[in-house]
């Protein structure tokens, strides 16, 4: 019995501990910098994105406290890093002067992500957890012209094909492994999210009734669970939707406003992204099995993350590593005295307030502790 109570002490210890250890880190800039944006993060909390230096959009790694300057490809004169793989290994994004090429970084060596044969350019928008796969897109006009979904397997590229032909496609998320690629594809009915996988190529995601339009942003470890966002017809906004093994569910809004989940963690938890009220954008978590929404800046505020006080507001959550038992790490980007700013939030656990579950962990230890003191109060027969 000794042996419980002690176990029980043990485990609300841990869960208290926990709580407290919860951070959001401002990452700064390059020196002379006057922005930061966070686009992805490896499980270790080491963190890909943008910044400027020399007055030139700048791809960024973080790591232990310390930015980098990634560099460009030759001749390059901008780019930002959109994602990193699990293990910090691999780091993907763009790098251009007149016309832009995805790059892949690793082992401190940028090598070009060409684009298809014959076209201008490409973008890398995302990498699988393994680094193996990169994804993005392939024009032959300028940017935002006609452009295709495609994938790098090493340094291969090849296109992913399209929902109706004749119209753009783009890619912006993988699984761990590569294998299941999400994003969105023009049709004569609107842009609509796809998800790609080598035995059934790209096929529409099924809109919940009343949407239509939309684009996949991220896709979870196993591949199972989509997020990304919709057009809801009667409303006029865009609404963050999860697809669950391909069926639609409309993610919980934060004050009626547009909403947009950019990724979900490993372990299918918890999805990231943005509600926007009229101009006022917010960070916001949704549990992926209630589809309940909630603030991020409420949140760590609630947990009593330290560095929290510092900033203004929490804009966008834009990518997340971890799982619940471990801790989750979400990157993304707010302001801090007027200034467009990287953070990393590390060591969060539970959502929504901790306080919820360690009442429930020493409710179930004390009712288990009575249960077994009675039943040793019971005569044996």
């Amino acid at each position: 019995m000794r042996c419980f109570r002690i176990a029980c002490a043990i485990v609300v210890i841990s869960f208290l501990t926990k709580a407290q250890a919860v951070e959001i880190i401002n990452l700064g800039t390059l020196t002379g910098g006057t922005y930061s944006y966070a686009n992805g993060v490896s499980n270790d909390g080491i963190v890909a994105g943008e910044t400027d230096f020399d007055f030139s959009p700048t791809p960024f790694r973080w790591a232990g406290g310390s930015m980098t300057n990634l560099g460009f490809l030759a001749g390059d004169t901008f780019g930002y890093a959109k994602g990193i793989s699990r293990d910090s290994g691999v780091i993907v994004g763009v790098s251009g002067d007149t016309d832009t090429r995805g790059f892949r970084f690793s082992g401190n060596v940028m090598s070009a992500l060409n684009p298809l044969t014959g076209d201008l350019g490409s973008q890398a928008n995302g990498v699988s957890g393994d680094g193996n796969v990169a994804v993005g897109l392939s024009y032959t006009d300028v940017p935002g012209g006609d452009y295709r979904a495609v994938r790098w397997v090493g340094s291969t590229v090849s296109a992913l094909g399209d929902l109706e032909a004749g119209y753009w496609s783009e890619a912006n998320g993988a699984s761990l492994d590569g294998s299941t690629i999400v994003g969105y594809a023009g049709t004569s009915g609107g842009d609509m999210p796809f998800v790609w996988t080598s035995q059934n190529g790209m096929t529409a995601l099924t809109q919940a009734q009343g949407y239509d339009s939309g684009a996949a942003e991220g896709v979870s470890a196993d591949g199972s669970r989509v997020v990304g966002w919709t057009f809801e017809q009667d409303s006029g906004l865009e609404r963050a939707t999860l697809w669950d093994n391909g069926s639609p569910v409309i993610l919980g809004d934060l004050n009626q406003g547009s909403s947009f989940a950019y990724a979900i963690s490993d372990d299918n938890y918890l999805a990231v992204g943005s509600t926007v009220v009229g101009f006022n954008p917010a960070a916001t978590l949704w549990d992926a099995n209630t589809g309940l929404g909630y603030d991020l800046l409420t949140v760590l505020q609630q947990q009593g993350a330290s560095g929290i006080g510092s900033w203004d507001l929490l804009a966008s959550a834009t990518a997340i590593s971890g799982n619940s038992v471990t801790g989750y790490n979400i990157v993304g980007w707010g302001m801090v005295g007027g200034q467009d700013r990287a953070f990393l939030v590390s060591g969060l656990t539970i959502v929504p307030e901790p306080s919820t579950y360690v009442l429930g962990i020493v409710s179930a230890c004390i009712l288990i502790w009575f249960s077994r003191r009675r039943e040793s109060l019971i005569p044996r027969s």
